[in-house]
C-alpha cells in the first residue's frame, strides 16, 4: 500500500501541476490579448490625432510652438507604438508555452514494494509504550508545583516527545497491515481515522472530572499513563492479514 499511494500521490501532483501551469499560461495569454487590444487603440487614436495635426498644421516647423506639439504627438506614437509591439512578443511567448508539454516532476525512481514481508514487533511496541507512557505519566503526576517542576517538566515533555514519534514511526505500517481487503481499504482508512479522532475528542470530557472533583492534574496524569499502559498491551494479539 505505502508505494501505491506513494506513486499515485506523484502521479496526481504531476497532473495538478501540468493543469495548473497551462491554466496560468491561458489566463496570462488572455491578460495579455486584452492588454494588446486596448495599447492597439491608444495606437490608433495617437497616430489619428498626429495626422489630424499635420494636416492641419503642414507649416508647423517653422512655429516653435507648433513643432513643440508635434513632437509631443509623435512621442505619444512612438511609445504607443513600443508598448503593442513589446505586448505582441509577450502574448506570442505566452501562447508557445501554453502550448508545451512541459515535464513538471522529473521521477527518478518510482516506489516499490519491499521484496521482503516485514511487519512491526509487537513486542518491543507494546514495550516502548509501556515504558514511555508509564514513565511520562508518572513524573507529570508528581511533578512539585512552581518553579522546582520546571527541570521535571522538560524531561517528561522530552519522553513524551520521543515516545510520541516512536509511535508515529510504525503507526501506519502496522495499519496497512491489518487491513482485510483491498477493496475495502478507503474504508477502513477511514474507521482507523474516526478511532484517531475520537480520543481527541472525549479526552476533554474525561479529564474534567479527573481535575475537578477526582484529585486534580496528579489523577488524570495517573490515568494517562493507564490507558497507556491499556494501549500498549492491546496491540499485542494483533496479527497481520495476507
Amino acid at each position: 500500500i505505502p508505494a501505491d499511494v506513494a506513486n499515485y500521490l506523484v502521479q496526481e501532483l504531476d497532473i495538478y501541476n501540468r493543469s495548473f501551469r497551462k491554466l496560468k499560461a491561458r489566463e496570462n495569454s488572455e491578460f495579455i490579448a486584452s492588454r494588446l487590444a486596448e495599447a492597439e487603440v491608444s495606437l490608433r487614436q495617437s497616430e489619428k490625432e498626429l495626422a489630424t495635426f499635420v494636416q492641419a498644421n503642414r507649416r508647423y516647423v517653422e512655429s516653435p510652438i507648433l513643432l513643440q506639439a508635434y513632437n509631443e504627438l509623435d512621442r505619444e506614437v512612438q511609445a504607443n507604438y513600443a508598448i503593442w509591439v513589446d505586448l505582441r512578443r509577450q502574448l506570442e511567448t505566452s501562447r508557445i508555452e501554453e502550448s508545451k508539454e512541459t515535464v513538471s516532476l522529473d521521477i527518478l525512481d518510482p516506489a516499490i514494494p519491499n521484496p521482503e514481508w516485514v511487519k512491526p514487533r509487537l513486542a518491543v511496541l507494546a514495550f516502548a509504550g509501556l515504558f514511555f507512557g508509564v514513565l511520562f505519566g508518572i513524573i507529570l503526576a508528581f511533578v512539585p508545583e512552581g518553579q522546582e517542576g520546571i527541570g521535571l517538566t522538560m524531561i517528561a515533555a522530552l519522553i513524551l516527545g520521543i515516545g510520541y514519534g516512536w509511535y508515529l514511526a510504525v503507526d501506519q505500517a502496522l495499519i496497512t497491515q491489518v487491513l482485510p481487503t483491498a477493496g475495502d481499504r478507503a474504508k477502513d482508512l477511514g474507521v482507523i481515522n474516526i478511532a484517531n479522532s475520537m480520543p481527541q475528542v472525549l479526552a476533554p470530557v474525561l479529564a474534567a472530572p479527573l481535575v475537578t472533583v477526582l484529585g486534580g492534574y496528579t489523577s488524570l496524569y495517573l490515568a494517562t499513563a493507564v490507558i497507556t499502559v491499556l494501549g500498549a498491551i492491546a496491540i499485542i494479539p494483533i496479527k497481520s492479514v495476507p
